[in-house]
């Protein structure tokens, strides 16, 4: 591998199962991880001394060898392989000693078989990466700021300080002197290699992974959703209700649902009661957090015995081929691989089995209030005319979900037959700023790949400066000026007998 195949490492990665991510290590605090911060370094010391000699590293071209990176390297690799994996066995982020067995194994795996110098350039570029993105989008900032990580967060100090010398050397920063500070700014050669590298994590899906795991943590960060919304979809209520009896299914069924949430569908529409005495509905979800509510609303309306509750991906179910007589779920296909999703639903139900969705789809965002509002990430999306008038351009819609078209289709397209939809719409108030940016940002999440582009920090301060235009387009537009229909679909199929 030449030092600079950095998207052939990052593939590497992908297929030994290895996840390079500092940013994930640095976000959980070590009171957090326990013990495992000293477990993981000590295994890490053990791949040092087996693979990590200076020797071993001699085909790095023109990047430095640093001990304290080789190390790092080593230790948060580790980490957040063994992270990632505990995420989708638990759905914590505290792994166990057998994560951190397994996650060593494939770092092991990876290194016999491309090189102990393949994962170190692969983790030096990502680190190169996340060190010029602030650079990128603000060109410079003072010295001392870049010491206390004010844009760098969760990268801590001691590490900033190694990084910064190298960057230097390789000439992608540089620092000035102006008006008594100490200036850092990034150079044309560190924003062509800023520009490279991101491309890179996009074509190898390493961004669409991290981009990923952000929907989950925000899943278990909420505690608050049925009331977030209640309050900008005031009739999701009833639309939940109308489609379980639109589906129409008998009682005594065997049913999965996934992506069940906090249980809007299981237990508020009635999903529950078409299990009755001799049936039996399994719910879903990738979120601890999520399973926590649901199980709390289970416990509120008696704790019927014939649901259960697993922690699963729909994108990887737990369960054998041909399981249940029903497989559903609602407003989850903008979060996942549509296409994977639903074939795994049709795997797991029996011949003649059901598989159906309830789905918002794509719709038009070009409101005046709704461009006044979110300007700054609509900005950010490019979906803002070339032309003088800076108007929102209606035919790049930015919302995420799929297309009207997309969703029956992609039922053909998995071999399921009989396929019959309803339209239904509902509308999504826009009032409460504090509630409607919480929704979008960390509900629906909206924009993630727009916010992902932005340094941690200023990622901050747009979700701040929205709740700000928020109030200031609630004055200036009346309530019924303030709302959207969200069209949904109401999708079923069967499985091929």
């Amino acid at each position: 591998m030449k030092p600079v195949d950095f998207l052939g490492g990052l593939k590497s990665t992908m297929e030994f199962q290895v996840f390079i991510d500092p940013l994930l290590v640095n976000s959980q605090s070590e009171s957090a991880l326990g013990s495992v911060t000293d477990r993981a370094r000590e295994m890490a010391q053990g791949l040092h001394e087996t693979y990590g000699q200076m020797k071993a590293l001699a085909d790095l071209g023109e990047l430095p060898y640093s001990l304290h990176i080789a190390r790092l390297c080593l230790y948060e690799t580790l980490l957040s392989t063994a992270m990632v994996a505990a995420h989708e066995r638990t759905g914590q982020m505290v792994p166990s000693e057998l994560d951190l067995q397994n996650a060593s194994v494939h770092i092991k795996e990876m290194i016999e078989h491309v090189g102990i110098q393949v994962l170190y350039v692969t983790y030096y570029y990502v680190v190169g990466h996340d060190l010029l993105q602030p650079f990128a989008y603000h060109k410079e900032m003072t010295e001392y700021d870049f010491f206390i990580g004010v844009r760098h967060y969760p990268y801590p100090a001691e590490n900033l300080d190694i990084i910064l010398p190298i960057a230097l050397y390789r000439r992608v920063l540089r620092l000035q002197h102006r008006d008594g500070e100490r200036v850092l700014a990034i150079t044309k050669s560190g924003t062509r290699v800023y520009s490279w590298a991101h491309q890179c994590l996009i074509d190898s899906n390493y961004i669409e992974k991290r981009i990923h795991l952000s929907y989950v943590y925000q899943f278990d960060a909420v505690k608050d959703w049925d009331e977030l919304s209640h309050t900008v979809w005031p009739e999701m209520d009833q639309a939940r209700t109308d489609y379980i009896k639109w589906l129409d299914l008998p009682s005594e069924q065997s049913m999965l649902e996934v992506a069940c949430g906090t249980g809007a569908l299981t237990f508020d529409a009635g999903l529950y009661q078409h299990a009755a005495t001799r049936g039996h509905l399994v719910a879903t979800d990738s979120s601890v957090g999520m399973l926590e509510q649901a199980q709390q609303k289970h416990r509120k309306y008696g704790a019927p015995i014939t649901v259960s509750f697993e922690l699963a991906s729909v994108e990887r179910l737990p369960f054998p081929d041909d399981t249940f007589d029903v497989c559903i779920g609602s407003f989850f296909l903008h979060f996942v691989n549509p296409h994977k999703a639903i074939s795994e639903m049709m795997r797991v139900v029996r011949p003649g089995g059901i598989v159906s969705v309830f789905q918002g789809y794509d719709f038009d965002v070009n409101k005046p209030f709704f461009k006044d509002w979110f300007h700054p990430i609509l900005e950010l999306t490019g979906n803002l005319n070339a032309n003088s008038s800076g108007h929102f351009n209606a035919n790049n819609r930015t919302t995420y979900m799929p297309s009207a078209e997309n969703i029956p289709a992609w039922f053909h397209e998995v071999g399921l037959e009989q396929v019959r939809l309803d339209l239904h719409s509902s509308p999504w108030v826009f009032d409460n700023p504090d509630v409607v940016v919480q929704h979008i940002v960390r509900g629906v999440s909206f924009f993630q790949k727009e916010l992902h582009e932005l340094p941690w920090d200023d990622r901050r301060a747009v979700i701040e400066e929205l709740i700000q235009r928020g109030q200031d387009v609630r004055r200036k537009y009346p309530v019924g000026e303030r709302m959207i229909e969200l069209p949904g679909v109401m999708i079923q199929g069967a499985k091929p007998v």
